[in-house]
């Protein structure tokens, strides 16, 4: 699959192969991968997995005047 905005994926635990396009790496506990917009990506635990999945979906945020 993919996905329309940038991501970040963040291993906190165990092992898990990543798949991006064609190209496949082993992420372990620390490790994490950048994975930028309509960029074909997959997971695969190797072995019980912990993760952090950071989705860009940029800041709407107005400042407001004190």
């Amino acid at each position: 699959h993919w996905t329309p905005k940038r991501l970040v994926l963040l291993c906190l635990s165990g092992t898990a192969e990543v798949t991006l396009q064609e190209e496949t790496r082993t992420l372990g506990a620390g490790s994490g991968v950048c994975i930028d917009p309509q960029v074909t990506h997959g997971i695969r635990a190797i072995t019980d997995s912990q993760f952090i999945l950071i989705l860009d979906g940029g800041i709407n945020a107005t400042p407001s005047d004190p």
